[in-house]
């Protein structure tokens, strides 16, 4: 089975289903002014493949078969399939003007919404504290620099905890998250003493309650609890479809 093309991507959306947007049904998704959208988006890496300039970055090839197929399906075995990946995920970011946003789909859909269910969940039994990371410039010390900025990046909290010693030490911090550095290492280190975060000398970070639904914004130099969250991860609409 070869590659799919972007014409045939259109094309298996075109299939019948009932798809339907603020209360109306979608005669098309792929016309559609808002869900074309994101379905170009999430074509681009058909598009990729297509393209003579990308094709030998997007497209590998199976050893033993001889068949080809995305590099994004490329397990990783080197450094160079590492920095290649890097690479087409900057290469479809040039192409569509910015970072592709099926990726900040799958960060509500698969990390953030299902994160505060959870704790959700927990806070019915156990006492819950809620944060997320919120520094748009957090140091990137794991790849080379991209096209579009990583902002806060899966587990660039990590940085804020723990020095590297095989990524140069202590993280290139400003003076502000150099604060909140600081504050973050003292609320670990007080949750690992006293099963609490909360100590006199540092923000009040409050548990974590559906029926408050407030979470801990780690936002330099100083963080603040939040209610927001939900909102902006639209959460409302992933839970709704959660396990469909």
């Amino acid at each position: 089975m070869g590659l799919k093309s972007f014409d045939l991507h259109k094309e298996s959306l075109r299939d019948g289903r009932e798809v339907y947007f603020d209360g109306e049904r979608v005669a098309d998704v792929t016309t559609h002014p808002v869900l074309g959208v994101g379905m170009a988006f999430a074509g681009i890496d058909y598009k990729l493949a297509e393209d003579p300039a990308h094709r030998a970055l997007a497209v590998c090839t199976d050893p033993r078969t001889g068949e080809e197929y995305s590099r994004f399906y490329k397990i990783p075995e080197t450094t160079e399939d590492l920095l290649k990946r890097r690479e087409l995920i900057a290469a479809g970011s040039r192409v569509n003007g910015g970072p592709p946003l099926i990726k900040e789909i799958g960060t509500d859909a698969l990390f953030a919404c299902p994160a505060r269910r959870t704790a959700g969940e927990l806070s019915a039994h156990v006492p819950v504290w809620q944060y997320e990371l919120n520094d748009p410039d957090a140091p990137q010390i794991f790849v080379p620099p991209s096209s579009y900025p990583f902002g806060s990046y899966h587990a660039a909290d990590v940085l804020y905890l723990f020095d590297s010693p095989l990524r140069g030490g202590h993280a290139p911090f400003d003076a502000d998250q150099e604060a909140l550095a600081s504050t973050m290492v003292t609320y670990w280190g007080r949750f690992a003493r006293a099963g609490s975060p909360n100590r006199t000398g540092v923000p009040d970070w409050p548990n974590y309650t559906t029926a408050t639904d407030t979470a801990m914004s780690f936002v330099p130099p100083t963080p603040a609890p939040t209610t927001g969250f939900s909102d902006d991860h639209k959460c409302d609409f992933w839970d709704a479809h959660a396990g469909t």
